[in-house]
């Protein structure tokens, strides 16, 4: 049985900039990813990049930022549209979150000790920093337990992406806002015994 969902490992960041050719990861799938968004996308980039991450073997994805409920939806659809429309074992599911009314070190505490999978194990973490230009270091600032419980950001060798800075508060302030069915969810029950 593992301590954690995630194996103490360190997870990878990955900046992607929409408009820009998406890269193969470097990482065993499956996997699951927090998807970072902090510009705008159209319908097609969101789902151009949705369809890169399904296919690169994400099964449990958390979206965070701007319009964080399409980017669940979209990887929704990219993980229906992979298989046809056929019905999926339970090996294959990709479950989808998000995260509006949470900070992201929030967002990213709940991928470190609530989000699993029924059926598969997934012991990498991929950060997806949708934005203009790569930032890994103001990232990691927004989980500031990061060095006794992840390490540092594995960066991918191939960075891809490049442009304007995000704004400053994406990350250091309370989270995007709006309406959410969503209810915060408790995860102190499965965090790691202490014996």
């Amino acid at each position: 049985m593992r301590d954690s969902p995630m194996d103490g490992r360190s997870p990878i960041y990955q900046h992607v900039d929409p408009d820009a050719a998406l890269p193969v990861l470097g990482m065993t799938a499956p996997f699951r990813a927090v998807i970072v968004a902090e510009l705008p996308v159209t319908n097609s980039q969101q789902n151009r990049i949705s369809d890169w991450l399904v296919a690169q073997g994400c099964l449990y994805a958390m979206a965070w930022g701007v319009n964080a409920s399409s980017w669940d939806d979209a990887i929704d659809w990219a993980a229906i549209a992979k298989t046809d429309f056929a019905q999926v074992s339970e090996g294959a599911l990709v479950l989808t979150t998000w995260h509006d009314d949470e900070t992201l070190s929030e967002v990213f505490d709940f991928a470190i000790r609530c989000a699993s999978h029924p059926a598969a194990p997934l012991n990498e973490l991929i950060i997806v920093h949708v934005a203009g230009a790569s930032d890994p270091e103001r990232i990691q600032a927004a989980y500031p337990r990061s060095a006794s419980q992840w390490g540092t950001l594995r960066q991918q060798k191939r960075q891809i992406g490049h442009g304007n800075g995000a704004p400053e508060d994406a990350v250091a302030g309370t989270g995007p806002t709006g309406p959410s069915v969503d209810q915060p969810v408790s995860c102190a029950r499965l965090a790691p015994s202490s014996d």
